[in-house]
């Protein structure tokens, strides 16, 4: 009898534990997930872009993209809504490391602002390459003249911030 109570416990157990995991998934997964990637590329005159995964630190555009008639280099960031529900980008900026940062209002290179994203949407604005150097140049003359780490940060309805895993160094 005892072996008997035993296996009986041990599957109460086994059922308690994962009805308490499965609880802690659903809870994580049901929220707002935005997912923010940094890429590298290019604009051309009819407003059409061609963008690049970022690979180690630096910036390098192929010659082809330049010779198809993208000539306008750019940042852009992506944000994508990988959970359950639905949320607005309310801004999104480059930021250098020391807490500088920078954007665009009324960009011409994506959505306006605020900008609604539903469930598995995307959308992708971009900054333009000399206003970014611009402020890292002056960001950089302040701090010697090293190299300034940058990322892109998304700001979304519920005030809270997310940042891209990509770090380049402008």
């Amino acid at each position: 009898m005892d072996v008997a109570n035993f296996v009986i416990a041990l599957i109460g157990l086994i059922a308690a534990v994962a009805s308490l995991v499965w609880q802690a998934v659903t809870f994580v997964l049901s929220g707002i997930r935005p997912q923010c990637k940094m890429m590298h590329g290019a604009i051309n005159p009819g407003r059409q872009y061609a963008t690049y995964p970022i690979v180690g630190r630096t910036l390098r555009l192929p010659g082809s993209v330049v010779a198809q008639g993208f000539t306008e280099e750019a940042l852009f960031v992506t944000v994508h809504n990988a959970g359950r529900l639905p949320f607005s980008v309310k801004s999104w900026h480059l930021v250098l490391e020391g807490g500088v940062s920078t954007g665009v209002l009324n960009n011409p290179f994506g959505p306006a602002l605020p900008h609604r994203l539903d469930v598995g949407e995307e959308a992708t604005w971009a900054i333009e390459m000399s206003q970014a150097q611009q402020v890292a140049d002056a960001w950089r003359s302040q701090r010697g003249g090293v190299s300034v780490p940058a990322w892109m940060e998304v700001q979304v309805g519920n005030g809270k911030t997310y940042r891209s895993k990509e770090v380049v160094d402008l």
